[in-house]
């Protein structure tokens, strides 16, 4: 179970706004709106932090075969 056991520890990392918009949302199934409301922010500044979080554990749980930076670049043949 190495996977759900690397999204824990990269959720944990997380600043603690992002960490929680996404358990809010992915975890408990609550509307932005309602998430928003829950933590007393803009449902507008939920949104930025759910985006930062959503962008912040991609990024901690990307690979090296997964990282488009390593990806073989494609050549168009004629």
């Amino acid at each position: 179970m190495r996977g759900a056991s690397a999204v824990r520890a990269a959720a944990a990392s997380l600043p603690p706004l992002e960490r929680i918009a996404l358990l809010l949302v992915a975890v408990e199934g609550l509307a932005y709106q309602d998430a928003a409301a829950a933590l007393d922010v803009s449902r507008a500044d939920f949104a930025a932090a759910l985006a930062r979080a959503r962008a912040g554990l991609a990024l901690r749980l990307r690979t090296p075969e997964r990282d488009p930076a390593r990806r073989p670049r494609l050549r168009l043949v004629r």
